[in-house]
């Protein structure tokens, strides 16, 4: 949010109707955070905030290190960083 293009434009709204059953299909959209920070950092204090693990932090070689959170409401959403667990940055020397 220090500058143009960089956060999240827009917003949740509460479910309506029943929240999906743990380990069903995702049924909407599927949206990834990216991360500036620490991932761990920030995936643990979601934790703390109320969300659940969906899918734990987990390194992808050569895009980053991912994992998914539900939401209180169970609304599944990922995070993203770029920034591997031995500190190897995927986007390093990309232009």
């Amino acid at each position: 949010m220090d500058g143009p293009g960089r956060g999240i434009n827009g917003g949740l709204t509460l479910r309506r109707g029943a929240a999906p059953e743990p380990g069903a299909p995702v049924n909407g959209s599927n949206f990834v955070v990216g991360v500036d920070g620490n991932i761990d950092e920030v995936f643990k204090k979601g934790l703390e905030l109320g969300a659940t693990e969906a899918l734990p932090l987990d390194d992808m070689q050569g895009v980053g290190r991912v994992g998914y959170l539900l939401d209180p409401d169970g609304n599944v959403f990922g995070l993203i960083s770029s920034v591997l667990s031995d500190g190897t940055d995927t986007m390093a020397g990309r232009t």
